[in-house]
This record gives structure tokens, C-alpha cells and sequence, in this order.
């Protein structure tokens, strides 16, 4: 007698569905409206030997079967039923035995001399493994293999097999044993070299057939969570398993960041140098709070960013052997935070009192400046934000005369952000003009180029950077344009001092003979956590790998397709820009309005084949696109306008 599962099905719990041609038995099992069908297969060799104990073990097995699903899938109305696998042709014979068995819904093990590349697992799942013997793994005939058309070894296959029964030292009944080992941990680097080289062949395959999926992920609210058990796995699973889940859970709920079709927000690049780094940072796992707990990771970044203020053009103070350096930091966000400690710290040494301290940043500066201001303790009533020009940069005279006002009431401007790029349309605020306010102010002047940054590596687009040697503090990131995947920025000081008295906290525990010569960086004290990655390691292989003019090009490319883009916006009588242009930013809305603008996104983004943002620029609702992926070309952009041009209605 065999229990065989030889398709699985995904139902909204994320249950296998037990089914087979030849059946002997069929129980249906409504559970939470699901039903879940088990049909019982005999052998024709078996079927004679079907006895009364076989079929009464059967009988508690599946009693046993609806109580586990009764405790482990959350009601759901209305699931249906939604194959994923192909029903397969798994081992049928009077061969195949089961060693060793647990109860169901636990971890099960197939041991069998006839059938060793076979191996069950919890929730009657098993994996087939490359076999010595038979050479040959099994196709899997859909789902995101099938697109790249190669086989895809080790998949789930299913097939839980019972011994009939047999006399045992306390009667008769089904030779059953519990599970005393794991035998599926990840011990060894050998195991690392096997699933590692599986692991970057699905990374490897999901990028080439990127366009294959919807850009948004569609799934509805909780539908990821509860594919998932409830509780833990209390034994190891083959990462069979766990690779195959990527397929069946990741990336349905995934919003491919990396689609050649993305086009929203601000992008997150990530690209094959940087990938293999983040492996390597991964592998080496190091914390390099300090110099001494890892000189590489400490120096290579230092090198790194002094590589970036030459590459950028950045000014000579931002440079480590100055007073001045950069670091890494895992956002934009993060930066701000440390940047308004700097000012904090500065500002408080010169005798300043807290509650009387103001920041100031425009209204179309990204929200981090808010939150960090809070964060760091500035009251919210001393939080201004500017109004902007008609270009949507901050209003020189507006700052002036919050800056008047303050110092009338007794206040003290700490702290001006400035943005270089702003989120929603891409503008500058003027750089050169704020930092020569701040300079006579003694305020710190603080220049958030999150995006915009990286187009700095072309010296044609380097006009934000006017000004910017006035600068106390200037962030950018990689992450965003410069193929190096999240997180990635770059925090560079002028006078790093301020920031490391507002941090540095150096218990018994920290002390060391590298640190107290003062020859070193600690980078633990530019930033709020005490441990840090070393994110430094993928910037430098997407640096060594691209080189500079690899990256020139990638941006180039970028801004040559947006003005592309921009041109036919503006050469169609039913749009109309909303912003100037900008780097690789198109701001557009229909000139029928706000709601003709907002259906037609929805109707792009409902195609899957694009995903755009939107935003509001003087109160109109506005259509956002960003041209800026590693794999986006010009073909995928005249995709987008043949969309565009289809949905929009007439003016």
C-alpha cells in the first residue's frame, strides 16, 4: 500500500493536494473551505495483500491527516484551487519503503536501498536529489524555469510511502519510527558549494527572465503570510524546499525592483558585480564596528569613498586624510540623522540650548528630514519647512526671512537641508546661496543628492554641485543609480569631529591599542548602531568590474532616454509637462485632469508589463517616470510610450 502525493496543488493556505489516477480511496476534507482530496493508491502487487490492519491504519492515518489540517490551515472563503506542479511519475512499485515515519504533519523520511535519491520531508514533501546511480534529474515543465527552457533539477516531487504491516515485539500493525536525527542541516562549506552554485543559477535565472513576471505584485493583503506555517519547522527541511518556496511564495508577492519595466519612485539598482559582493560580505561575515575588528572592512571602505569624491568631483575636504571623510551609511535617511546630530552637537558646544534650536529644509525635501529632525530631538515647532519657486527648488527669500524671524524670537538656526534632486520633480534647491545664509549664520548646511548624486560621474552633469564646498555635510547613493544594490550611501563630512563627539561612546569592552593611537577610524562612531556591514566590499566590485566609464555610460544612457521620453510627452497634444526636466526624471499629467491622469497610471501599472509613480506638483496630481534600471534599455521605454499612447484618452 502507498499514500502517494503526485501533484501539489497551491490552495490559499499554502496545502499539498494528495491525488492519483489509479484510486482505491477517496476522502474529501473541507477544512476553512478548502477542500483537500486523498486518494489512495494500491499496487497491483499489493492489492491482494490489502489487509484488515492496513486498512485500519489507513483509516487513522487519515483521521489523523483532517485533525492536522484542522490545527494548521486559517480559514479562508471561497479558495480555489491553483496547480503550480505537474502531476508527476514518481517511483511506483513494491520496492519503494518507508524507514522511518513521524506523525503527519511532521517531519517523514524515505529511506530505501532501491531509491536513494529520494527524500521526504514535513508536510508530505518530498525532493528528489541528484542520484549517482541514475545520472538524470527530472524537467519541470512550469513556472518561472520553463521560460529560460532549462530542466530544473531536485524539485518537489511527492510520494510518502507505508510498510504493510507486520508482527512487532507487541503485536501486529505497521512498522512505524520516529525521526531521532535531522539529516538535512547546511553544515559544511561542501553543502554551501552545492546549494550555493543552485541558489546563483535561480538569482541568475530570475534576472533573465525578468519580463516574465507582473511588475506590481498582485497578491492581497495576507495572502503571502498565509501560505506559511504557523509555527516553526522543528527539524531541518532539504533547501529543496526552501529553494522551491522562492517560486511558490517569494515571487508572487514580490514587486520586481529590478523589471526592466520599472519605472516608479526611484530605482534600487542591483547588478551582477554587486550581487557577488554582497556574497562575499555575506560569507566573511564581519562586523566592523571599529579598525581592529576588521582592518579590510574599515580601510577598503575609506578608500572607496576618497575613490568617489575623485570620481564625483566632490570637494577635496570630503577626502578621509582631511579633517573630513566619508562613510557608509544604509540610507539617505541615516545620513540626514547623523548630519542633524552633527549640527546638534555643534550648535550645543557653542552654548546653544536644544528647545531653542531650528531646522530648516524645503517643502518638497524628502520626509527623513522630519523624522530624523524628531529623532534627534529638535522640538517639531522649530522644523520649517520652506516654501519652493516655480521650479520647486526652496525660496531663497523665504529662508531668509524664516532665518530673521528665529533670530527676532531668540532662536538659533542649527541646521539648513538643502536637496539636490528632489523625490517628486527632480529639483535643486541653490546650493551656492543657502551656504553662504548658513556661513553667516554659523548654521550647518546639510545636501541631501540621494538621487541625483551619482550623475555626478559624468563632469557634464555636475552643475548641482555649485556651491557644494560650503557644504558641512553631503549624502548620495549608490544604491539608487550606480548598480550597487540596497543599501549604499555614502555620508561624506567636512569636519568629521562634530559627528564623532555626538556618537562616541567607548565602554571597557571596545578599548583597544589601534584605537587609542588615534591612526585609525572607527566608523562605529559615525553612526547610530554600533555593528556594521561591510557594504564597502560591493561597491568596490561594482567599481573594479564597470570601471568608471562603464558607469558614465550607464547614467548617459539613462538621461539620453528620459529626454527622449520627454519629447514625445511634449509633442503630444494630451499631456503636458509638469516640472522642468531633469537628469532622468519625466514629470507628465494628462490635460484632462486629475482624474483622467490618475486612471491612466492605473491602467498602466494594471498592465504589468510597467510600474510608474505618481506624486503632486502644484496641486495637480502628477505621473512619475523614472528612467533608471540596470537592464532598462531604449526598447522598454518605446514599450512604455506604446502603452501610454494606447490608454491615454483624447484631450
Amino acid at each position: 500500500m502507498a499514500l502517494a502525493i503526485n501533484e501539489v496543488i497551491r490552495i490559499g493556505g499554502g496545502l499539498a493536494v494528495i491525488d492519483h489516477a489509479a484510486v482505491v480511496e477517496t476522502l474529501a476534507l473541507p477544512v476553512g473551505g478548502i477542500v483537500v482530496h486523498i486518494d489512495v493508491e494500491m499496487m497491483a502487487a499489493a492489492k491482494s495483500r490489502l489487509d484488515a490492519a492496513a486498512r485500519r491504519l489507513l483509516r487513522t492515518l487519515l483521521g489523523a491527516l483532517r485533525k492536522v489540517l484542522d490545527q494548521r490551515v486559517r480559514p479562508r472563503e471561497e479558495e480555489s484551487l491553483v496547480p503550480v506542479l505537474r502531476p508527476t511519475d514518481l517511483v511506483r512499485g513494491a520496492s519503494v519503503r518507508t524507514e522511518h515515519l513521524q506523525y503527519l504533519g511532521g517531519p517523514v523520511r524515505l529511506g530505501n536501498g532501491a531509491a536513494p535519491d529520494y527524500k521526504v520531508i514535513s508536510d508530505f514533501h518530498i525532493h528528489r536529489r541528484t542520484s549517482s546511480r541514475s545520472g538524470s534529474h527530472r524537467s519541470w515543465s512550469g513556472g518561472r524555469g520553463s521560460s529560460v527552457g532549462g530542466e530544473r533539477p531536485e524539485f518537489r516531487e511527492s510520494v510518502v510511502a507505508i510498510l504493510p504491516s507486520r508482527a512487532t515485539a507487541t503485536g501486529t500493525g505497521p512498522m512505524i519510527r520516529a525521526v531521532t536525527e535531522p539529516s538535512s542541516f547546511l553544515v559544511t562549506p561542501e553543502d554551501l558549494r552545492r546549494h550555493g552554485r543552485r541558489t546563483v543559477d535561480w538569482v541568475a535565472d530570475y534576472l533573465t527572465s525578468l519580463e516574465s513576471y507582473p511588475v506590481l505584485a498582485t497578491t492581497v493583503p495576507g495572502e503571502i503570510a498565509a501560505m506559511l506555517p504557523r509555527s516553526p519547522p522543528e527539524l531541518p527541511e532539504p533547501f529543496e524546499a526552501v529553494l522551491a518556496d522562492l517560486d511558490r511564495i517569494v515571487l508572487p508577492g514580490t514587486t520586481h525592483w529590478q523589471s526592466p519595466g520599472f519605472f516608479g519612485f526611484f530605482p534600487a539598482n542591483a547588478s551582477p558585480p554587486a550581487i557577488l559582493g554582497e556574497l562575499v560580505t555575506a560569507g566573511l561575515g564581519v562586523n566592523g564596528m571599529g579598525w581592529a575588528t576588521s582592518p579590510a572592512c574599515t580601510e577598503i571602505e575609506t578608500v572607496m569613498l576618497d575613490w568617489l569624491v575623485e570620481l564625483l568631483g566632490l570637494p577635496a575636504r570630503f577626502r578621509s586624510e582631511s579633517r573630513g571623510g566619508g562613510v557608509i551609511q544604509d540610507s539617505a535617511s541615516s545620513a540626514t540623522l547623523c548630519a542633524l546630530l552633527a549640527a546638534r552637537e555643534r550648535a550645543i558646544n557653542a552654548g546653544a540650548v536644544l528647545t531653542d534650536l531650528c531646522v530648516y529644509t524645503s517643502a518638497e525635501a524628502h520626509s527623513s528630514v522630519q523624522k530624523g529632525a524628531r529623532v534627534a530631538g529638535f522640538s517639531p515647532a522649530r522644523v520649517h519647512l520652506i516654501a519652493v519657486d516655480e521650479a520647486f527648488g526652496m525660496d531663497l527669500a523665504a529662508l531668509e526671512s524664516a532665518v530673521q524671524v528665529d533670530r527676532e524670537a531668540g532662536l538659533v538656526p542649527c541646521c539648513v537641508v538643502a536637496t539636490a534632486g528632489t523625490t517628486s520633480s527632480m529639483a535643486f534647491d541653490p546650493v551656492r546661496a543657502i551656504g553662504e545664509l548658513c556661513r553667516a549664520e554659523q548654521a550647518w548646511l546639510h545636501v541631501d543628492a540621494a538621487m541625483a548624486g551619482s550623475a555626478a560621474i559624468c563632469p557634464e552633469l555636475r552643475s548641482q554641485h555649485d556651491g557644494l564646498e560650503l557644504a558641512d555635510s553631503y549624502a548620495f547613493n549608490p544604491h539608487k543609480w550606480l548598480l550597487t544594490n540596497f543599501d549604499c550611501d555614502c555620508l561624506y563630512l567636512a569636519d568629521r569631529a562634530s559627528l564623532i563627539d555626538a556618537l562616541s561612546i567607548t565602554p571597557e569592552y571596545l578599548r583597544n591599542d589601534a584605537s587609542e593611537s588615534g591612526l585609525v577610524l572607527d566608523y562605529r562612531d559615525w553612526q547610530v548602531p554600533l555593528g556594521r556591514r561591510f557594504r564597502a566590499l560591493k561597491l568596490w566590485f561594482v567599481l573594479r568590474c564597470y570601471g568608471a566609464e562603464g558607469l558614465r555610460r550607464h547614467v548617459r544612457e539613462h538621461v539620453r532616454l528620459s529626454r527622449h521620453l520627454e519629447g514625445l510627452v511634449v509633442a503630444d497634444p494630451r499631456f503636458e509637462l509638469c516640472a522642468p526636466p531633469a537628469l532622468n526624471l519625466t514629470c507628465f499629467r494628462h490635460v484632462g485632469g486629475d482624474d483622467v491622469s490618475e486612471r491612466l497610471l492605473a491602467e498602466l501599472n494594471a498592465t504589468g508589463r510597467v510600474f510608474l509613480s505618481h506624486t503632486r506638483l502644484a496641486g495637480h496630481y502628477v505621473i512619475r517616470c523614472c528612467i533608471g534600471g540596470t537592464w532598462t534599455t531604449e526598447r522598454h521605454v518605446a514599450m512604455l510610450w506604446e502603452l501610454i499612447d494606447e490608454l491615454a484618452p483624447a484631450p
